[in-house]
């Protein structure tokens, strides 16, 4: 807790009386602060009143919490900065080996096209190069993997109600620009469409 400062005009008996107040804890009250010092409550009412004892209770309440939750702020801070720090360090770490992996791989391949292929698998060529990559899209964050959502047994997902769906399609030059060359695209190419579409 803040250790609270005397008010002006507060006598050094005063305020001591105060700080044990304060320090009895949420079970507080003046009848059993004037057993602890020996006095009546009705002795201490005066101090109580006239330095503001609740009052400056209630700060030193609002002060402590507070300065947990700025604590408690900081401590999170500096953990975040930390995990910042090993996860920056982890990236790093990724790219540099990346890099490497896909160089062995690249040396791997040269070996194969020349005349030194001895000892040489294009399998580890292919492992380094998947390793390279993962760990260079790890790196910059990127996804390594696709997945999918499937339903039971593998069977596609079953909607429990039917989507509402609006398409809201805006069309401008370069939509109509892209029309016009998948249009002429699929004139030349008429086996490339889907469907029969």
């Amino acid at each position: 807790m803040t250790p609270p400062r005397p008010l002006p005009g507060e006598s050094v008996k005063a305020f001591a009386a105060f700080k044990r107040y304060l320090d009895m804890g949420e079970k507080r009250s003046l009848a059993k602060l004037g057993r602890l010092l020996g006095v009546s409550r009705q002795a201490l009412e005066p101090w109580s009143v006239k330095f503001k004892w609740q009052d400056r209770i209630k700060a030193a309440l609002v002060q402590d919490a507070e300065d947990e939750c700025a604590t408690e702020q900081r401590a999170k801070l500096e953990r975040a900065r930390e995990i910042e720090r090993r996860r920056q360090q982890v990236q790093d770490t990724a790219w540099t080996t990346g890099q490497q992996a896909i160089r062995m791989a690249r040396n791997i391949l040269r070996k194969i096209r020349g005349d030194d292929y001895k000892d040489t698998r294009v399998g580890d060529a292919a492992r380094l190069m998947q390793v390279g990559d993962t760990l260079c899209r790890l790196a910059t964050d990127m996804a390594t993997a696709r997945g999918e959502i499937t339903g039971k047994n593998g069977q596609p997902l079953a909607p429990a109600i039917a989507p509402n769906l609006q398409i809201v399609i805006q069309e401008d030059d370069v939509s109509r620009r892209a029309k016009e060359l998948e249009a002429e695209f699929f004139r030349r190419n008429p086996n490339h469409r889907c469907n029969g579409n």
